[in-house]
């Protein structure tokens, strides 16, 4: 039963439904001898959809950008700093005020929480991007202090740096915010840490890369990998991204 119920799940999907009706048009496209172009065009269109929404293409596109920094051995010390790279609260319906639920900032700040009770440093800065304009701003930057001290941060340490939203403008931003602090704990999601430690490397910090968010699944291979789901185009999409946030960056000299 529990079988039936999963591939109805899996076939309920829209992008599913996008698949086969992709797949009706290419059979229909080669069956009928439509023009050479458009059979090419709409059949490139099915394989391009069905690898960017199913595991394999996505595990390998995401993949070597999770795993180029691993969780450190050993508990890190003697660090300056702790720099969480949140990202912008999100603003509740209706209320419109910023909030950090169901965002990955939750999970950030859980990860940092464990490096600032092993007392890896003294200071702890949020860097990130408050939702909106004027009082959005400010708002933002209370909402992720209240959440940190909620959550266990000590109050005082906390640094939030908010206006700057390009990873190497929040670089340059910090290490004035710092001063001569220069050991860093940089703590981000995996995706986008082989950039962000770069770029604050590239300024002068010495960086220990923290990865705390993942894309990539580490579940053993199953069937439900290979039907489209749209999680897994995202991911592309996310490490598309980052691939061309990487070449920018070195073509700028930025990394």
């Amino acid at each position: 039963m529990q079988a039936i119920y999963s591939l109805i799940k899996f076939l309920l999907g829209p992008e599913v439904w996008i698949f086969l009706v992709l797949s009706a048009g290419c059979l229909a496209a080669w069956t009928r001898q439509w023009p050479r172009a458009a059979r090419f065009t709409l059949c490139l269109l099915l394989v391009l959809y069905y690898g960017f929404t199913t595991r394999p293409l996505t595990q390998a596109l995401v993949e070597p950008l999770e795993t180029y920094y691993r969780p450190p051995a050993s508990m890190p010390v003697g660090h300056d700093a702790i720099v969480i790279f949140v990202s912008s609260p999100h603003l509740q319906p209706y209320t419109e005020q910023p909030t950090i639920v169901g965002t990955n900032n939750t999970d950030l700040l859980l990860c940092g929480l464990v490096y600032v009770h092993a007392g890896s440093a003294s200071k702890v800065v949020l860097s990130g991007e408050a939702p909106g304009e004027g009082n959005h701003t400010e708002a933002g930057t209370v909402v992720l202090q209240e959440w940190a001290v909620l959550l266990g941060y000590p109050k005082e340490p906390i640094i939030a740096e908010v206006q700057s939203s390009a990873t190497h403008e929040r670089a340059r931003a910090i290490k004035q915010l710092l001063g001569s602090d220069r050991r860093i704990l940089l703590l981000d999601s995996a995706m986008h840490l082989p950039r962000s430690a770069a770029a604050f490397t590239k300024i002068g910090f010495a960086v220990t890369p923290i990865p705390c968010i993942y894309e990539m699944s580490t579940a053993s291979w199953d069937l439900s990998d290979f039907v489209p789901q749209v999680g897994n185009l995202k991911a592309c999409s996310a490490a598309f991204h980052e691939y061309l946030g990487l070449l920018a960056y070195r073509l700028r000299g930025l990394i």
